[in-house]
Parts: C-alpha cells; sequence; structure tokens
C-alpha cells in the first residue's frame, strides 16, 4: 500500500461524484404522503423501538427523501451498547451492528421498493449516523432515520414499515484479525511488534482516517447522485482530506500487520461497493 494507491482512490471519488452531479430531477413532482402500515418494527430490534404513527411528507430535497420518526421503548437492550455500530461499520472496537430498513407499499399493501437493514453504503440508510443516534435514544425519546428513493410516475407509495437487524460481530476477528491457530506465531512474534509499536498506531491513525473519509465520500456521492449541489462545494473538502492522507501514509513507519490489512480490505471494499452502485 502506497501514495499511489490513495490518490487513486481520491480521483475515483472525484470522478464518480462528477458524472452523478449532473444528475438533476427537474420535474415538479406531486407530494407524496406515507402513513405506517403498522408502528411495530419487524425483526430484532422491535422491542426497543416502534414508528411514530402520523403522516409523513416524502421531501425531494435530494431525491424522494423518506423521513421516519423512530420511539426508543422502556425496555433494555439485551447487549451492551458500547461497541455496536451501524453496519458496514468495521474496526476493532467494534462488538456488534444495527441497523433499520424499510419496506414502501403501495394503496394495496405491495412492497414497490425497500432497503434492508442489514445494507450499508449508497444501498443502506441515507446517513450512518442516523442509526448511531437512535442508538443512543433514551426512553421515551424520539429520533429521525432517513433513506433516499427514486419514485416514479408507475410508483404510487402510500405506506411504509420498518425492519430492523442486530448482529454480534466476531471479536477474534474485529479486534484482533487472528485465530486460536494463530497465538503461537503472534507470542513469537510480539517482542518485535512492540519494538515496532509506533509504526502499528501511525497505520491504526491512518486507517481511522480512511475510513471516515470512505464514510464521507458515500454520504457525499449519495447527495451528488440525487441533484444536491451542495456535494459539489463539499467535494473540495473531501479532496483535502485525501491529500492529508497521503501525507500521513508518507510519514507512515512500519508495516501493517495481519489485522491493520484486514481492517484496510474492509474499508476499500465498502468504497468499491459504493462506486460499483453509482455506476
Amino acid at each position: 500500500m502506497n501514495k499511489v494507491l490513495f490518490s487513486v482512490l481520491m480521483i475515483s471519488a472525484m470522478l464518480v461524484l462528477a458524472s452523478c452531479g449532473s444528475k438533476k430531477n427537474s420535474e415538479e413532482k406531486e407530494a407524496i404522503v406515507l402513513t405506517p402500515e403498522t408502528t411495530h418494527i419487524k425483526g430484532d430490534l422491535s422491542d426497543y423501538f416502534e414508528v411514530v404513527d402520523k403522516e409523513y411528507t416524502v421531501t425531494d430535497d435530494w431525491g424522494d427523501m423518506v423521513s421516519i420518526e423512530v420511539k426508543r421503548t422502556d425496555i433494555a437492550y439485551a447487549f451492551e451498547l458500547e461497541g455496536v455500530a451501524p453496519y458496514g461499520t468495521y474496526g476493532r472496537s467494534v462488538t456488534g451492528n444495527a441497523g433499520f430498513g424499510i419496506e414502501i407499499l403501495d394503496e394495496n399493501g405491495n412492497v414497490i421498493d425497500k432497503t434492508s437493514a442489514t445494507a450499508s453504503g449508497l444501498s443502506g440508510m441515507y446517513s450512518s449516523d442516523d442509526m448511531k443516534e437512535a442508538l443512543k435514544l433514551k426512553s421515551g425519546e424520539t429520533g429521525t432515520v432517513r433513506w433516499s428513493f427514486h419514485f416514479d410516475d408507475e410508483k404510487k407509495p402510500a405506506k411504509f414499515r420498518l425492519t430492523s437487524a442486530y448482529e454480534e460481530v466476531n471479536s477474534s476477528e474485529s479486534n484482533s484479525g487472528y485465530s486460536d491457530s494463530d497465538s503461537s506465531s503472534f507470542d513469537d512474534d510480539a517482542e518485535t511488534e512492540s519494538s515496532s509499536s509506533s509504526g502499528s498506531e501511525d497505520w491504526d491513525s491512518i486507517l481511522d482516517s480512511y475510513e471516515e473519509y470512505v464514510d464521507k465520500y458515500i454520504s457525499l456521492a449519495k447527495k451528488a447522485a440525487n441533484g444536491d449541489a451542495s456535494a459539489m462545494s463539499e467535494y473540495a473538502e473531501l479532496a483535502e482530506e485525501a491529500q492529508e492522507l497521503s501525507s500521513k501514509l508518507s510519514n507512515a513507519k512500519g508495516e501493517l500487520s495481519s489485522s491493520q490489512l484486514s481492517r484496510y480490505t474492509k474499508i476499500t471494499q465498502k468504497m468499491a461497493s459504493a462506486a460499483q452502485q453509482m455506476r
């Protein structure tokens, strides 16, 4: 992994955003109003959240934006909240993934569009921050979760229902990158790794920055795809962050450990998946 790699990633992000920025919907649409088919949320998080029962008007700020209010119940989580992150989030501190999905129905109850609760990136919720904030809600508090669709004239969205998912993340994979069979070699190399601990920390910092960059890229690409003019102004900031990544890379010491390389691969796959969906 070298400076050229990050330059390629930066350029790919520029091309995707540039190609998407020209997609605009100039046609005026009739206001779409959705009502919940049920306030019950299907799936693993059904005990902890419910839909606020009211009418929801779909906005066309960034495509057809569906914003739904969820309310936290008084039932305590059956898992430790610390370490739980939205689907698509990786890292040594992540112990579980959680997410909301949505099914859009017509007036006859037929599903005309949907997003899986386990989806991430461009195919998932509009922003992973929505999920993060929802998880932090206390009993009785409400928060908003959003999705972006493109409803054509043939679709007649009228109702919706929410789905949810939660799964634990394999701690041996997310925290160490080693299996039990690697333990002996890990012990043998302990002295070598400790002597280059500063290099390990350098790469951890770079990977943190890289993952933050990719998350911003995905969010910005969504805006650009939906014709949001502000995406291009934010793009300059993204390009600047790519340059900062290159600078960190050139000053990094040592080599990536197995766990760091695994994390790098997962982050790259997330970005590649998002770029593929934008084509």
